[in-house]
Parts: C-alpha cells; structure tokens; sequence
C-alpha cells in the first residue's frame, strides 16, 4: 500500500510536537521536499513563506555590501554581486509581501514549537517597516523576546553558538524597547543557560556573558551574578591554560578568557591579578609555540607581547621580545622563495627608451623624473582587479619581515587596510618597473654624458637644494654616475630629507618639533611628508612615493634601514641607487613661482 504524502499541515504539525533540540535548516529542508524538483507550478503562498522564514541567516553584517544591505537582523543565506555591479540575493528581500507577513504572525501566534515561535515574531519585527511602510508590531518584539528566552531553558536548539547569538539579539531588542522586566528576563537565562550548557561549550559562555552583560550600564547585573561571572572565567581559564607535564593548553580560549579578566581587574585597580591571568596565557602560548615551525611560533608570541604591551606587563614583554627575535633567523628559513620572471624584447626596451633621448638633458631628466612617478590611482585599480582574480589573498593579513626574519608591519585585509595594500603593491610594482628606469638612466648618460656640475647645475634651478650643500650633492651625484651605489645612497638620502625641509619652510610650515630636554628636533622624513604645503606641491602621488622608497616599513623603507644601520650590504645596489637619484630629480621639478613672489613684495 502507497504511503501518503506528506502536506505542509502535517510537517509543520511535527515540528510543533518535537521535543527533541532543532535546526532551522531541518525545518527548511523538510518543507522545501514536499515539492518535486521537475515540479514547474506556482508554489503556494504558505509553502514559500515557511521555505523562506527558515532560509534567512541571523546576526547579518552588512558591511562588506557597497550598497549597505538590507540594514535588518536577518538577511539572505547567500548573496553575490553582477558583472554590472549590482548585488542580488536568496531569498530576496523583494519576495517578501503584506501576504507573507500576515501568514508569519498567524504561525507566530498559533505556533507551540518555541524556535519556529521565534523566527515568525521576528521576522514579522524585522520587515514590517520595509514591506509595509508602517509601525512595527511591538508585540511580535515581546514574543521574539519571550520565545527566545523559553527556547534557552527549554533546550530546542541544537547549537549553544546559535543560542548564544539569539540572547544578544533578545537582551539588545529589550534594551531598544526600554523593557526593564525583559532586559532582567534574558539577563537570568544568559546566567543559566551558561550552567545548562556542557562542559566543553563553557569557556565561550563564560566569555559571552562576560561581553553581554559586564559594564554594561543598561542592563543591572546583580553582586553576585558578576562575580558567578568572573569566577565562571577563572575556572575556564584555569583549565585551559593548564601547561603542567601531559597538559593540552588551549591558549586561543586562555587569551579569550584572561584578556577579559585582565580589563575588568584592571578597572578595578588589581594589577597583581591582571599579571596573573596574562602570564598564564602567555605561559600556553610559549609552550604551544615550542615544537611549531618558527614562523608560526613568532607569529603567536608576537600576539603575546602585545598584550603584555597593553596591560602594562613591560618587563615580560622585553623578555618575550628577546625570544621573538631569537626565532626570526629561523623563521627566515621557513619562508618560500617564489619568483615571477618577464621578458622584454629589444624592440620593446628601445621604443620605450627612445622618446627621452630627444632635445638636451635637461629635457631627458625632467621627463625622466615625471614618468617613473608610481600613480595612486593606478595601483587602487590594480588590487581591485587583483582582488577579484584571486580574492584569498586579500582576505587575510599580512607580516612582513627584514632580511633576519623580524616582523617589521603588518598588512591587514583589503577592507580594512587598503592604504596598506596600495603601499605594498607600489613597492612591489617598483621591483619590476627597476628594470626600465635602470635601462632609461644608462641611454641617456651614454648619449648625453653629463658631468656632475651640469647634473647640479640643473637641479639647483629649484628653490629646494640649497647652495651651501653643493659638495654633498656632487659627491652623491659623482658616486651615481660611477655606479658607486653605497655612496649614492648614503650621500643623497640626507639631502633629499633636508630639501623637503626647504620646502616646507618655504610653504609656511613648521620643521621643528619639542623634545624632551627642553629643545627642538628637526622634523624627519615621514613627519615632513605628512606636511599639508608639502602635499599642495607634491600633489598626492609624490609623498606616496617617497613614503613607500624611504620611509614606512611596509614599503621598501630604505631611509630609516640605511640610517638606522639596518641595511645589509646588498640593498645597496644600482637599482636602489637608481630610485634615490629619480627622487632627486622629481623634487628638482619644483621652481619658483616668480610671478607670485612678485605680486607678494609689490604688496
């Protein structure tokens, strides 16, 4: 004999009668099988309704969205943008009807299943206004709330995560409705769901209660649930970063529990506490950190010392820092080497090279020194296009390291860090572009053969160089023109530094700064870039430049490592050489507005 189908009515009467804990997916899932896949009719209001209430992810982030999303708790399981730019998603907010929200406060209402109970009130909360136009039903809100917290004690969810994520929308909904009994209400069944929930789900309890309900002026947290709170996050982290002989640290869940207690015994003036919890996870960490690859280790302790940075521990940070940078030749060694090669043929090289050798060398460096300048807006447009090609590298951040394997910068994801990316990219743009500046430079010298004074004799029409630093700049020019890099370098860089104090002086800034012995200190490079007269004359691609050429470590930050002593004996090659002299000749293209300064002294 044939067994029935099932009808909408009958699954959805089987999950009011479960006792045992569900997800929403199963509810979805069940409802979208009563429906043959060849099955090419109009489905029923009821049966897209209850397909999509269940479809819908909680707690959605807009952010990553240009158009700002849906701005609502719930949003589309999956969303992607179009060729054109345009964003779509499933399910779509535009399915959503009058009809729709009628059908979903009726189930709300008659609904005995407390996960279904809640879904309906809160999707008829969350969309009345933007399907309707109208006020919000504020008792779905109090049903949302109440179901929720009826769901907690009664255990109908599967999940604790998910659990977790409904109290922090409930607790926040009752704050955003003023409803004292209500805050209070899910305050009470956040406590207890955190002594309900298994062993191995405690320390992220602990740490969302600690989060919801600790400082938190709008909702009251009686004595002896604050401190049922932080003892909770002492056991935890006790437990887990236990590091005796045969012990399994955790040291992610010990720094999620110790830099919580750190802030709270912090603001209450216990700094041998604070000490205490951080030490035992900085313990876990060095332990895990041991028998792992030295680069990985690095990384973990680098976090550490930070924190030890943050909560005032500076003599363990010191220490620690003595063990990271023991890890960083090691390190080094764990990095891959990865090489991209290209190639450029004859005809190409001389049909690029060929228009700077007309006219007379004046004209050769001026164009030599405007057409090597890295553009901002190109590099924003290739890591927009890099980013779509290969996306996984631009989600994650970034160290970066010297040549002993020390981390110098970090670079963080794409959204959040594009200034970084953009400095990143023009120095790396810079490595492959070396070769035709190098090529440039070679013509033009073996066509024009300049001599050292000519050089200085064109770059002294700018008001910038000033005439008593003559011998300088000859010597630096006279080491670029013998292929003496290291003199190049250490000669020019001090001088480029001090024309832009020129500059700056000249536009009516300031390059002088107090120091702590009750003087001045000249302003140095990055400082001077920074300069808004500076930016006025420049423009914007230009102080981009010199700060990823001299001074910001996720650049090629050739300044402060040859200033500092940091450099190695090979950075001081031509093709350094050659973007220190292209510097000079980009800051020669400054001239005086002599029609200005007219105007200014006949005033």
């Amino acid at each position: 004999m044939e067994t029935p189908k099932k009808t909408l009515e009958h699954v959805l009467a089987e999950f009011d009668a479960k006792s045992e804990p569900i997800v929403e997916r199963d509810i979805s899932w069940a409802v979208k099988t009563l429906r043959d896949e060849g099955d090419t009719s109009k489905p029923s209001l009821e049966w897209l309704a209850e397909v999509m209430a269940f479809d819908f992810r909680e707690d959605c982030n807009w952010s990553d969205r240009p158009d700002g999303g849906w701005g609502t708790y719930f949003g589309p399981m999956t969303t992607w943008e179009s060729e054109d730019g345009t964003w779509s998603s499933r399910p779509s907010l535009d399915c959503i009807t009058p009809e729709m929200l009628d059908y979903w406060k009726k189930r709300a209402i008659v609904s005995s299943n407390l996960l279904m109970k809640a879904r309906y009130a809160g999707l008829v909360w969350e969309f009345s206004k933007k399907v309707r136009g109208a006020a919000r039903p504020v008792e779905m809100a109090w049903m949302w709330i109440d179901s929720t917290i009826q769901m907690t004690k009664n255990a109908v969810h599967k999940y604790p995560s998910a659990v977790l994520k409904k109290l922090k929308q409930a607790i926040s909904l009752a704050i955003t409705l003023n409803d004292d009994h209500r805050i209070e209400a899910v305050r009470d069944a956040i406590m207890s769901y955190e002594d309900d929930v298994a062993q191995d789900d405690k320390i992220g309890l602990c740490v969302n209660s600690f989060d919801l309900l600790v400082g938190n002026k709008k909702i009251p947290v009686e004595q002896d649930q604050l401190e049922k709170i932080i003892r909770n996050l002492e056991e935890s982290l006790s437990c887990v970063a236990e590091i005796g002989e045969g012990a399994s640290p955790d040291p992610w869940a010990a720094e999620a529990a110790a830099t919580r207690l750190a802030r709270y015994y912090k603001g209450k003036g216990q700094a041998a506490d604070v000490k205490r919890v951080m030490l035992m996870y900085g313990k876990a960490f060095e332990k895990m950190a041991e028998p792992v690859a030295a680069m990985l280790g690095q990384a973990w302790l680098e976090k550490v010392y930070q924190h030890y940075r943050e909560f005032g521990l500076k003599v363990e940070a010191e220490e620690l820092l003595n063990k990271i940078r023991e890890l960083g030749p090691d390190a080094k060694e764990d990095m891959k080497r990865f090489s991209t090669e290209f190639t450029v043929t004859d005809e190409d090289m001389r049909k690029y090279i060929r228009p700077f050798l007309d006219g007379d060398i004046s004209r050769a460096l001026n164009l030599v020194a405007a057409t090597h300048i890295p553009r901002r807006d190109q590099t924003e447009r290739q890591l927009l296009d890099l980013s779509k090609s290969a996306p996984m590298q631009f989600l994650l951040a970034h160290k970066l390291q010297d040549h002993e394997g020390r981390t110098m910068a970090t670079v963080g994801p794409l959204k959040e860090d594009l200034k970084g990316h953009i400095i990143r990219q023009t120095a790396q743009n810079m490595q492959f572009t070396s070769v035709f500046l190098r090529e440039v430079f070679r013509e033009v010298f073996e066509k024009f053969k300049p001599t050292g004074d000519q050089i200085l004799d064109y770059l002294f029409v700018s008001p910038l160089f000033k005439r008593e630093k003559r011998s300088i700049l000859k010597a630096g020019i006279s080491a670029f023109l013998a292929e003496d890099a290291m003199g190049c370098i250490h000669y020019l860089i001090p001088q480029l530094e001090s024309a832009l104090r020129v500059l700056v002086e000249v536009k009516g800034g300031t390059v002088l700064k107090k120091n702590r012995i009750g003087g001045f200190n000249m302003k140095v490079f990055d400082e001077l870039l920074r300069d808004q007269g500076v930016r006025v004359v420049l423009g914007e691609d230009v102080p981009l430049y010199f700060l990823v050429l001299f001074s910001d470590p996720r650049g090629v930050n050739l300044r402060n490592n040859v200033c500092h002593g940091i450099s190695p004996e090979w950075v001081f090659n031509m093709t350094m050489a050659d973007r220190v002299f292209h510097a000079l000749l980009v800051l020669a293209l400054v001239r005086e507005n002599k029609e200005e300064k007219t105007q200014e002294e006949a005033t």
